[in-house]
């Protein structure tokens, strides 16, 4: 009985592991996604920002519908410069500088876990984070987030 017990805590950890490499995001599920370009990739620092490295990957959609959106793309570290789609879950307005941005909030489409219900509730520290980040990496003061929502195409 302490095998069989034993067995299947380890399958549930395995299970539970969804670590994918950057050619598995790639190529993942591309008819359920926007094709966004990578800009900054996770972990590094963005030119001009305060001096802690970016907890997320940003991008700009390739395709002519959003365009010119920029995009929080969640998970794994994504090489600059890399093309993928990615699926929409939230959309995010800020003041920066005085003008209305709008980040669309993305996962890699085969991360269907995360919604934007869950976002709000049971993954509310990602929101967080990503609030927190977008709020003072300009400096204190300089950006204000003011609304979220669940993304609508």
């Amino acid at each position: 009985m302490k095998y069989v017990c034993l067995i299947i805590c380890f399958l549930q950890v395995i299970s539970c592991t969804n670590h994918q490499t950057e050619s598995e995001l790639i190529v993942a599920n591309e008819q359920n996604g926007i094709k966004v370009r990578i800009s900054h990739s996770a972990g590094n620092y963005i030119d001009g920002a305060v001096p802690l490295a970016c907890p997320f990957n940003i991008g700009h959609s390739v395709e002519s519908q959003p365009k010119d959106s920029l995009f929080v793309i969640l998970g794994n570290s994504i090489t600059k410069d890399k093309t993928l789609p990615v699926r929409p879950i939230a959309k995010l307005q800020m003041m920066d500088d005085n003008l209305l941005k709008e980040y669309v909030v993305a996962t890699v489409p085969s991360d269907t876990l995360l919604n934007f219900e869950g976002l709000v509730t049971e993954y509310a520290y990602v929101r967080n984070i990503v609030e927190t980040y977008l709020n003072n990496y300009k400096g204190l003061g300089k950006t204000k987030v003011m609304d979220w929502s669940a993304y609508k195409k």
